[in-house]
């Protein structure tokens, strides 16, 4: 990849494509190496990046996605095992990654040299896409996985409803998050008895510390977080219990339902390996937040609060920055200026030869428009992850910024929802994403809670206002502004 100073977008070409659009609040300092995974498998002239504050979109080459996933879809038909070999892989790659973050951060951030920076990084750069490259088949299956999915039902003449499918590709362990309320749980039960938990505690965290991570935000958890949230949940002991109950009744569940449904509707060799590899990336997903995203960033995040410090400018404004971008700890001051023209709006772009540059402004708002341009109409239409139907008040949520304002019985729209949006999902009358496959994580929160969910419609953020009266009819896959 060569980062040229001046690139000129292919209108004719961005606009004969078929795109998909994923985002978030994503800050460049985490999420710039994981998406050039996407450029190292699609082509460098198939991914198109915007910015602007904390929000991040990304456009997706779809029918590229579509062909790799077929290609590894017809190998896992062949080879029940292939899904296993590669999570394998993938796990002995990140252990490597996190053993050697281990050895680097014994050393405190603040004496480490400009040469020892720059060192840190180009390991990083190879290691990480290494392991990302290898993991980013989930990302190939959130675009038109259902559609894949459904072709190999056809194809076998296997008769399955919709709850059999979705019951057939369920996790079946259980997610962090639970894991963190399991073990949170047994200090609770201790506290509640008057019992002393203060090594539990420090225990807990030590396991738990990096848990309410993400791609833009770094929460720093200590002993003394962790024992004020203990406290108050001992007053909602009894609900937490019957929360952990159901959940863990649902994940048995989930594996007798399995079994019952692949014997009794005769589901052939071929397609049962079709329905693992599914399964699989459902629980692989979010074993990758745990490592590639949560813990990779909790080191991550002590370059970025030095590389702040340094240069006298906000954490928000130095994770504009990309591990390409640095070769010591100070900034120029052109280096900041860029900085500030990233967080506004940009968008960073590649031809088929590799070579990348920003566009800025005017420039990058123009192309967003091109992107964009089609994202018209009342209905929207997605995928139906959890059936239902529901009449509310539109509520966008895009950043932390956005929880604030949320509402109980709102219904929550966003680019894609996260483990920290859950306290959020608990409360909403029902889920609508752009993006999102049928293992993401909007997907399997909704049919956890039992709520209306409507996921890859890749236009509802941008189409919807907050406080538009939408119906959401999630058993066509329909929004509806009323």
């Amino acid at each position: 990849m060569k980062i040229i100073s001046k690139i000129k977008p292919n209108i004719r070409t961005i606009t004969k494509r078929r795109w998909y659009k994923q985002g978030g609040a994503i800050w460049l300092f985490y999420g710039f190496t994981p998406y050039l995974s996407m450029n190292e498998t699609l082509g460098y002239d198939r991914n198109i990046y915007f910015q602007c504050g904390d929000r991040n979109i990304a456009y997706f080459d779809r029918e590229k996605e579509y062909r790799l996933l077929g290609q590894v879809i017809q190998r896992q038909k062949r080879d029940r095992a292939t899904i296993d070999r590669r999570i394998a892989r993938w796990r002995e790659q990140m252990q490597r990654v996190l053993i050697e973050y281990q050895r680097r951060f014994q050393k405190p951030i603040s004496s480490w040299s400009d040469a020892e920076l720059r060192s840190f990084l180009a390991w990083h750069m190879k290691n990480v896409l290494a392991h990302w490259i290898t993991a980013v088949l989930i990302e190939w299956s959130d675009p038109d996985g259902e559609k894949a999915l459904q072709q190999e039902i056809t194809l076998a003449k296997c008769n399955l409803s919709v709850k059999e499918i979705q019951t057939l590709i369920a996790p079946t362990k259980l997610s962090f998050v639970q894991e963190e309320l399991e073990s949170r749980l047994q200090l609770v039960k201790r506290l509640a008895t008057d019992r002393d938990i203060t090594q539990g505690v420090k225990r807990h965290r030590q396991k738990f510390s990096w848990y309410k991570n993400n791609w833009a935000y770094v929460h720093i958890l200590d002993d003394r977080y962790f024992y004020h949230v203990i406290q108050k949940d001992v007053k909602k002991l009894k609900s937490l219990k019957t929360e952990l109950v159901k959940i863990n009744r649902t994940i048995r569940k989930n594996r007798r339902q399995i079994q019952k449904i692949l014997k009794a509707k005769h589901v052939p060799k071929k397609l049962d390996n079709v329905f693992y590899l599914f399964r699989q990336m459902s629980d692989w997903r979010d074993e990758r937040k745990k490592y590639a995203t949560n813990i990779t960033n909790a080191h991550l995040f002590q370059i970025l609060k030095r590389l702040a410090k340094e240069n006298h400018i906000t954490q928000q404004l130095a994770g504009m920055v990309t591990p390409i971008d640095l070769t010591g700890w100070r900034l120029t001051s052109t280096q900041k200026q860029i900085l500030k023209k990233r967080l506004a709006f940009s968008a960073f772009l590649c031809t088929g030869d590799r070579k990348c540059g920003w566009l800025y402004g005017r420039e990058a708002k123009q192309l967003y428009h091109v992107m964009t341009q089609s994202d018209k109409g009342k209905a929207i239409h997605g995928t139906i992850a959890n059936a239902g139907s529901v009449i509310g008040r539109v509520n966008i949520v895009e950043t932390k910024a956005d929880f604030k304002k949320f509402k109980t019985g709102d219904i929550i729209v966003a680019h894609m929802t996260r483990p920290e949006y859950v306290p959020l999902l608990k409360r909403a009358a029902a889920i609508v994403t752009d993006e999102g496959g049928l293992t993401c994580h909007a997907a399997i929160i909704s049919r956890e809670l039992n709520i209306p969910c409507v996921i890859g419609t890749q236009t509802a953020t941008h189409v919807l206002r907050d406080g538009d009266r939408v119906e959401v009819d999630a058993t066509k896959g329909v929004i509806r502004k009323l």
